[in-house]
């Protein structure tokens, strides 16, 4: 049997029209690189710039762990809160606000 009478296998598409897969499971990487290094230049001198925009980058397709392994893929990731800006935005101004700061010691 030759490659070209192999049987093919049915792609299967979302409601979105996207072929389902595993095609790239780590879509926000590359904006965070890009991300990253606009602002190392940005911003010189600032260590963990770079880090920190990739992290952050891929922060949002950690929902891909549940799309697969708990959802079955019966909704779209995209649809889930933790791929909202809103929502990481929201989680970056509590962070900002929660917990106060402590008082800073005096110098002895």
């Amino acid at each position: 049997m030759s490659f070209l009478n192999a049987p093919q296998s049915a792609a299967t598409f979302d409601r979105f029209g996207n072929e389902q897969g595993l095609t790239m499971l780590i879509a926000h990487l590359p904006a965070g690189y890009i991300l990253g290094t606009f602002a190392r230049n940005r911003w010189p001198g600032r260590s963990g710039i770079m880090a920190a925009a990739m992290l952050g980058s891929v922060v949002p397709d950690l929902d891909m762990v549940y799309f697969h392994f708990v959802d079955g893929g019966r909704t779209h990731h995209h649809a889930y809160v933790t791929h909202w800006p809103l929502f990481w935005a929201a989680v970056g101004g509590i962070r900002d606000i929660w917990p106060p700061s402590a008082p800073s010691l005096p110098p002895q």
